[in-house]
């Protein structure tokens, strides 16, 4: 989705969109497992996109990429203690966010796979 949005972007309200998608991908990784090393690509990932964002929105666009990536960089750096609060406030469960419960599919209706005849009540 991401890559067809990229093909058809013409105006920066397009670029906008591309760029909160991808934000949108970076995040989707944390559904299913939170190890560290993807955890710091993430970031990587992050910071690029985050300096993208910056040069798109700059009223001039002359902006030199390295100051862009220390801006980027700053913010993001600013960013550390709100996500050290939310992690500590928000404990991770274990598994994935996703995922079903063991008892999933205890007390569920319909038919079951098998079917043995009860004696008739008369």
């Amino acid at each position: 989705m991401l890559t067809l949005k990229l093909l058809e972007s013409r105006t920066l309200r397009d670029s906008m969109v591309a760029i909160f998608i991808s934000y949108f991908l970076v995040i989707t990784h944390f559904l299913y497992s939170s190890p560290s090393l993807p955890a710091c690509t993430c970031c990587w990932w992050c910071l690029v996109i985050t300096t993208t964002l910056i040069g798109l929105n700059h009223p001039g666009r002359q902006i030199e990429p390295r100051k862009q990536l220390r801006l980027a960089a700053v913010l993001q750096g600013q960013a550390v203690p709100v996500m050290l609060v939310g992690c500590s406030c928000f404990s991770a469960r274990p598994g994935p966010v996703v995922g079903m419960p063991g008892d999933a599919y205890e007390g569920m209706t319909g038919l079951s796979d098998s079917m043995t005849p009860a004696a008739s009540a008369s």
